[in-house]
């Protein structure tokens, strides 16, 4: 019971004047009496001094309040840059942080990456407690969700654990397409209108192409219009047939990646 006591006081003495412990330390204390881990009871029906609840108040380690990946979903291209950002703070202050790492492997690339603080590599302001790290992904990885887990040390040897995902996949996502109108005369114009979501930027989309056989007309390309939304007006011509016209469309990216679907034109 002594040595149980001697343990307890030595981490309540150390932390009442204001010493922050490492974790060789805490462990050190505790470690000087097996008798601890067989008889917590005792721990919490002490009467005098401290117990053992008031040492699991005491916070010693790093705190990550969020890590982010973005943009989430990205291509396998080795090209296209994701960006992991994590806040961390420290119980005695972001100074005593000693170090940001992140497991890159699961994309292919090393398993220990340092994130900064420092405003440069990518990091948007310097000592703002957020740190920063670009990278891509391998062009070998498959396709499906991937974990990246980060972890925060102190100068005191404490180290805290946090991840983050992303969704790896190279084909765009067809969020609508439409002809505005939906119904049209012979010889009016109507609106070829696409909204797409893509692996990485908006930006990599390289062309949508619509068949416009069925009007009599040529392939065309739509033209980016704003955010995800690509569009070309056409006019009907006066000789083609009344009827439900199908305008097959495709979509290719930078990444290789690619998407079709079909448009329905009403003509009267």
């Amino acid at each position: 019971m002594k040595k149980i006591v001697l343990a307890i006081f030595f981490i309540a003495q150390a932390l009442a004047f204001g010493k922050e412990l490492t974790r060789d330390e805490a462990m050190s204390y505790i470690s000087k009496s097996e008798a601890i881990k067989k008889k917590e009871s005792a721990l919490f029906n002490f009467k005098v001094g401290y117990d053992i609840s008031k040492i699991n108040r005491v916070k010693l380690v790093p705190i990550i309040k969020y890590v982010k990946a973005a943009p989430i979903k990205v291509p396998p291209d080795g090209r296209t840059v994701v960006e992991v950002t994590a806040y961390v703070d420290d119980p005695s202050g972001p100074k005593n942080i000693s170090g940001v790492n992140a497991d890159l492997s699961s994309i292919g690339k090393i398993a220990n990456m340092s994130l900064v603080d420092n405003g440069r590599w990518g990091d948007a302001i310097a000592d703002d407690n957020i740190y920063t790290l670009q990278t891509n992904v391998n062009q070998q990885i498959p396709a499906g969700g991937k974990e990246i887990p980060v972890k925060a040390a102190n100068k005191s040897g404490w180290i805290a654990f946090s991840k983050t995902s992303l969704e790896i996949d190279k084909n765009p996502t067809i969020i609508q397409a439409l002809a505005d109108p939906e119904k049209a005369k012979r010889g009016d114009n109507v609106s070829l209108i696409i909204k797409v979501e893509n692996p990485g930027r908006i930006e990599d989309i390289s062309g949508i192409t619509v068949n416009l056989k069925e009007l009599g007309l040529e392939e065309i390309s739509l033209y980016f219009s704003r955010e995800n939304i690509f569009t070309r007006i056409i006019s009907i011509p006066s000789q083609i047939m009344p009827g439900i016209k199908k305008l097959p469309f495709q979509i290719i990216n930078l990444a290789g990646g690619q998407a079709s679907g079909i448009i329905s034109l009403g003509v009267e």
